[in-house]
C-alpha cells in the first residue's frame, strides 16, 4: 500500500506590494503607465495599481469615486482646467488616492532588462529614478505620497 504524503506549505503573509511585484515581474515584462509630471521627469507606475481613470477639474484637493472622496496628488500642469484622475490602489481601501495628471497617460510594456537604476538623490515622493532607452523616469514612493495626501 502506497504511503499518502501531503505537502504542507506554511501560510506566508505577503504585502500587497510583494504580491504585485511577483505578478508583474513573473512574465519578464512590466506593464506601466508613463505619467508626465509638471517640472520633473515622468512617473512610471504599474498598470495594475490603477483602478480607474476619469476626467475631473484640475487643482482640486479631492475627487469623488464610487461615493468616496479621495485625496489628490497633483502632477499636472497648473494652468489646466480639465485633467485626468487616476485612482491608485492603496494597501487598504481607506488609503486609495487619485493622481491628477494632464491627460490619460501612455501605456508601455517594458522588458525588465530595459529598466536601469539611476544613482541620483531622490525626493521623499520618489522611490528611485530609472532609465529606459535613454529616458529618465521616476518610480513613485506610494507610501510617502499616501502620507502626504492624507496628512
Amino acid at each position: 500500500m502506497a504511503n499518502d504524503k501531503t505537502l504542507t506549505i506554511p501560510a506566508v503573509d505577503l504585502t500587497q506590494e510583494q504580491i504585485q511585484s511577483l505578478i508583474t515581474t513573473s512574465t519578464g515584462f512590466l506593464d506601466v503607465y508613463e505619467i508626465p509630471v509638471h517640472g520633473d521627469v515622468p512617473i512610471l507606475i504599474p498598470q495594475n495599481m490603477i483602478l480607474s481613470a476619469m476626467n475631473v477639474k484640475g487643482n482640486v484637493a479631492q475627487v469623488e469615486w464610487h461615493d468616496k472622496h479621495l485625496p489628490t496628488y497633483i502632477v499636472h500642469q497648473p494652468e489646466l482646467d480639465d485633467v485626468t484622475a487616476l485612482v491608485v490602489e492603496g494597501e487598504q481601501e481607506s488609503t486609495r488616492f487619485a493622481v491628477l495628471c494632464d491627460n490619460m497617460p501612455n501605456s508601455m510594456r517594458l522588458r525588465i532588462s530595459e529598466v536601469v537604476d539611476v544613482e541620483k538623490a531622490t525626493p521623499e515622493q520618489t522611490y528611485l529614478y530609472v532609465q529606459v532607452n535613454g529616458i529618465d523616469y521616476q518610480v513613485p514612493n506610494l507610501r510617502a505620497i499616501e502620507q502626504q495626501v492624507f496628512a
